[in-house]
Order: structure tokens, then C-alpha cells, then sequence
């Protein structure tokens, strides 16, 4: 809860971020309550004991990102986060695939 909520978490306003309206966005996540929390361990122990491991049923390797190059709305992008939310391949996606298309 404290690395995602607390001073210097993920949703602490204070801290960077890709949104041009960083404070504003973060300032409006509300925090997990106590209840939520409580009954996501409960969920959590349940698929561990229940599988050997958790996750339970996929592989626990997981990619730390990917590339989404198919019909980006860039204009969402380039609304609402700051410069470099995307690359080249999402800007010229449409053009080099779907040139026979109109966009």
C-alpha cells in the first residue's frame, strides 16, 4: 500500500509522470481500503494454497512491458500525456498497414 499510496508511490501527486495533468490524475485515485486489502490476501492465500504459487494458473514470468502497434489513437496520446508516450511505430501505424484505408 505505502509503494503505491504512500510519499513517492505510484499515485503520490508529487511525483512524475507520462500525464501532462500528473497532480490531477494521481490526486484523484482513491486508496484501497482496509476491507479491499483484506479480502485480496484472503483471495491471494486461497490461490496459493490451492495452485503451490501465485499466480495460480499462468506463468509467473511476466514481460515488465510491451508495445501496442495496432490502431493507437495517438490523438488520445498526444491529449492527455506528455511527449514520447509513443513511438514512430504507433504514429505510422495506420499509414504503412492501412494506406487503402482512410484513417
Amino acid at each position: 500500500m505505502a509503494r503505491k499510496f504512500g510519499p513517492g508511490g505510484t499515485c503520490d501527486p508529487d511525483m512524475p509522470s507520462p500525464w501532462q495533468r500528473t497532480h490531477e490524475v494521481k490526486a484523484s485515485v482513491t486508496p484501497y481500503s482496509d476491507e479491499f486489502v483484506a479480502c485480496l490476501g484472503e483471495v491471494a492465500q486461497y490461490i496459493h494454497d490451492t495452485y503451490g504459487r501465485f499466480p495460480g494458473t499462468f506463468t509467473t514470468f511476466v514481460l515488465p512491458g510491451f508495445v501496442q502497434a495496432v490502431h493507437l489513437d495517438t490523438e488520445f496520446y498526444e491529449m492527455h500525456y506528455r511527449s514520447g508516450a509513443y513511438v514512430d511505430t504507433h504514429a505510422g501505424h495506420l499509414r504503412r498497414w492501412h494506406s487503402d484505408q482512410s484513417a
